[in-house]
């Protein structure tokens, strides 16, 4: 597991590598966004994988996806990718945050 340290008030912690649910928090207190639009990424990243997952992992819920420690956002963004390729919905050269399957391409 990856970590980072960090110092406050003189004293050192360790944090580990994140959690899908802490990553969208993370995201969700970055200003410039919509609140119901970072929702919405993060429910299609989880959603994808659930929906990928679910069939052979019957505990791989949404809830679990968000325990589970993927280190950051281009993580997330990349096993996305991969599963959507896989399912033949996107191809090579969508690249993540690009349009998802069924939105007009600008």
């Amino acid at each position: 597991m990856k970590t980072i340290e960090i110092e406050i008030e003189g004293k050192k912690y360790t944090v580990n590598e994140l959690t899908v649910g802490q990553v969208e928090s993370l995201h969700m207190l970055i200003g410039g966004f919509r609140e119901g639009d970072i929702k919405e990424f993060w429910n299609y990243q989880v959603g994808v994988v659930s929906v990928a997952l679910l069939p052979t992992y019957p505990e791989m819920k949404p809830e679990k996806i968000r325990t589970m420690r993927v280190g950051d956002v281009q993580t997330m963004k990349s096993i996305v990718k991969r599963i959507m390729m896989f399912s033949g919905l996107i191809t090579e050269e969508v690249q993540p945050g690009d349009s998802q399957p069924g939105e007009a391409q600008a």
